[in-house]
């Protein structure tokens, strides 16, 4: 059981890599000497965004000198789309909301003509039946609207992560 640990540690002393994966941020000055052994290194780097950090959007550029301005470009482009379909979303809401409101405006004067003219011809009980169920109707819309409204608004909502 011990070989096997001496095994797995000689084989980790053995390996190495050879060049770091940003040699620019390795500082050369101070190496130790050669006869000084060295453990194993780990470099964890961590970047969000629509472009590549700039070690990697470089190393881009080293492979094909056009990448960088494709890489751009193309960031370009994805954020024109999302404006404009943002835009589109926006304009969508707009206008079902008007068309709600239309919607409601119209039905809410039939109703009310409605049971104006039922009262006027002398039935009193469909023209309040009529009256009440538009006005429970009303209430009901402007209620959800509030309800829907306060359960929305206070929460700041995060970004959508980029794909």
């Amino acid at each position: 059981m011990s070989e096997e640990k001496d095994q797995r540690k000689e084989t980790l002393e053995e390996s190495s890599v050879d060049a770091p994966i940003y040699p620019e941020a390795v500082n050369l000055e101070n190496q130790p000497p050669n006869n000084t052994k060295l453990g194993p290194v780990a470099q964890l780097a961590y970047y969000k965004g629509p472009l590549p950090d700039p070690f990697t959007f470089k190393a881009y550029g080293q492979v094909l000198p056009d990448a960088p301005d494709r890489i751009l470009r193309m960031a370009e482009q994805e954020q024109k789309h999302r404006h404009e379909l943002e835009k589109k979303l926006a304009n969508t809401d707009s206008v079902g909301y008007l068309r709600g409101q239309l919607i409601a405006f119209v039905l809410t004067s039939f109703l009310v003509f409605l049971t104006y003219d039922l009262l006027k011809s002398g039935q009193s009980l469909q023209g309040y039946l009529f009256g009440g169920a538009g006005l429970v109707a009303i209430v009901l819309a402007f209620l959800r609207n509030r309800y829907t409204d306060r359960e929305s608004s206070p929460k700041e909502k995060e970004p959508p992560n980029d794909p």
